[in-house]
C-alpha cells in the first residue's frame, strides 16, 4: 500500500491505482482462448486475496 490513515472507525489503505479491475480481468478470462488459464488464475487470485487479508488480521487490523 501507500499509505494509511485512520479515525475512530475505520482504518483506511490507499494503493496503488491499477490499470484493470477484478471484474475486467475476469471478463477477459472468460476469452475462450484462454480457458486453459482460468482455473489456475482464479485459485492464484483467491489465494493471494486471502494471504492478504490474513497480513492485515496479524497486524490487528
Amino acid at each position: 500500500y501507500v499509505t494509511c490513515a485512520e479515525d475512530k472507525d475505520f482504518y483506511y489503505l490507499a494503493n496503488q491505482l491499477c490499470e484493470y479491475d477484478l471484474v475486467d480481468y475476469m471478463e477477459y478470462l472468460r476469452q475462450p482462448e484462454q480457458k486453459d488459464r482460468k482455473e489456475t488464475t482464479l485459485r492464484r487470485i483467491v489465494k493471494e486475496m486471502l494471504l492478504g487479508l490474513q497480513v492485515l488480521h496479524y497486524a490487528g487490523l
